[in-house]
């Protein structure tokens, strides 16, 4: 099972990605995907780490982020391992591969980097957050940064490809704001939803197509 997947995922980069179809799904509205990225745009770099567990299924990694207070509006919520692009960086790859062993504690040397996610922006923070899809051939010993990750939570491909349709919920943002009616993936009990729900989104999507 773990090779055949492996075998989609290698060729679902040789063909054009589903992108902002994709996205949309997620998207709470339209104005998520239908954008004009701006002249000054901060750049990031998120990778969506992959590694076969006890049973040879792949599971995929997701970060759940420290909260500080009722009111911080990204306190707990789950991503990739990533962040912005820094000027030691000479690709945005390499952007996510510093990130995600700076967050979670998993050498560069240890990923096999097999292809990079259609470029999402993310209008809110004006990042233009560009993943990757990467894997190891072993479960990973996590080193969380203490005042960023709060948890590691990682979840089986076959139960991310079993969503025929978004779940969707209310998210507490702040004591004075809440979204409604919000599309997410169920993970564990966690609740991913928004940019990383739509990268994750497309990743599905492509490797449905090639089944």
């Amino acid at each position: 099972m773990k090779n055949d997947y492996l075998d989609i995922i290698h060729d679902i980069f040789k063909y054009p990605l589903p992108g902002k179809q994709a996205h949309a799904v997620f998207a709470r509205n339209l104005n998520r995907v239908n954008y004009s990225i701006p002249d000054k745009v901060k750049l990031a770099g998120v990778m969506a780490v992959l590694f076969p567990n006890e049973l040879e299924e792949l599971e995929i990694i997701f970060t759940e982020r420290m909260s500080f207070g009722s009111n911080d509006k990204h306190g707990g919520q789950m991503s990739f391992p990533g962040g912005r692009k820094e000027d030691i960086d000479s690709s945005l790859e390499l952007t996510a591969l510093r990130e995600t062993h700076e967050e979670i504690g998993i050498h560069p040397d240890k990923i096999d980097v097999i292809g990079a996610l259609s470029p999402l922006y993310i209008p809110v923070s004006n990042y233009l957050a560009h993943p990757y899809v990467g894997y190891m051939d072993h479960r990973p010993e996590f080193i969380l940064q203490q005042e960023e990750v709060a948890e590691v939570v990682s979840c089986s491909l076959d139960h991310l490809l079993s969503f025929e349709q978004p779940l969707t919920t209310n998210i507490k943002i702040s004591d004075q704001w809440i979204l409604k009616d919000v599309p997410f993936f169920d993970v564990k009990g966690k609740i991913v939803w928004g940019a990383t729900s739509m990268m994750l989104n497309e990743f599905l999507v492509a490797i449905k197509q090639r089944l």
